[in-house]
């Protein structure tokens, strides 16, 4: 975390052809060099940008920061004024991650207008996890296989879509994912505020286990889809489908 950031982007856009670049120029007073560069998202009729880069650390004044992931959003009110709106992600797990006060807001609206689109497709479908990765616990493993309920929501001519993970077993989560931004790929991925993690009940132990994110491929929206959820606190471990390698 960066206290009191700021950060300056430049950013430009052709609309004629729906391409564009943007920058990250300076947080704070630092100036990042070169700049970071955020690719177009592609998403029809928003002014999206996203980087596309390894977790990098940089110097921001007196601190060291590794940069996981930078979202800049550019839009027009009904008013005809322009609003931007940013997310940093750091480190190389994403977390924690900074936003300007308007961010949540920005995503619950276009949630709203997504759902509402009768163009968007609403699709509903359960992935048994049934493989351990990277545990050294597996003899305490909660949910081990776990049928994960999903839904998604795409809407092919806005090339724009959200996903959820609706529950676990017979436990009810209704987290949302957000999509990765990675070109030709309908990837979704959760962003959860650390100390707010959504938990799930350790049948053995009673314990509430914390899930920390969520990441789902649709494999661009056909049944061979591919899911990992990912536990716990101080020795996190995974559970994903089998074909997520493949």
């Amino acid at each position: 975390m960066i206290k009191n950031l700021k950060a300056q982007f430049r950013w430009t856009y052709d609309f004629k052809s729906n391409t564009g670049l943007a920058h990250l120029e300076k947080l704070n007073n630092t100036e990042i060099n070169p700049a970071i560069q955020l690719n177009c998202m592609g998403i029809e009729g928003q002014h999206d940008f996203m980087s596309d880069m390894e977790p990098t650390e940089y110097n921001v004044g007196d601190q060291k920061v590794v940069l996981n992931r930078v979202i800049f959003d550019e839009w027009a009110t009904s008013s005809g004024n322009r609003e931007y709106a940013a997310c940093i992600l750091f480190n190389k797990s994403g977390d924690p991650m900074q936003q300007t006060e308007n961010w949540e807001q920005l995503v619950v609206n276009r949630l709203q207008l997504l759902k509402a689109d009768p163009k968007t497709e609403h699709l509903h479908f359960t992935l048994k996890l049934d493989k351990l990765y990277n545990s050294t616990r597996a003899d305490k493993l909660l949910v081990e296989p776990c049928d994960a309920k999903f839904s998604t929501h795409y809407n092919v001519a806005r090339k724009w879509g959200t996903a959820e993970l609706v529950s676990i077993n017979k436990t009810k989560l209704n987290i949302t994912l957000h999509p990765m931004g990675i070109q030709g790929a309908d990837d979704f991925m959760s962003n959860i505020e650390k100390g707010k993690e959504p938990t799930i009940q350790d049948p053995r132990t009673k314990k509430e286990v914390p899930i920390f994110r969520v990441i789902l491929d649709t494999k661009n929206l056909t049944d061979d889809r591919v899911g990992s959820i990912m536990f716990g606190d101080k020795v996190p471990y995974t559970i994903q489908t089998n074909k997520i390698e493949s």
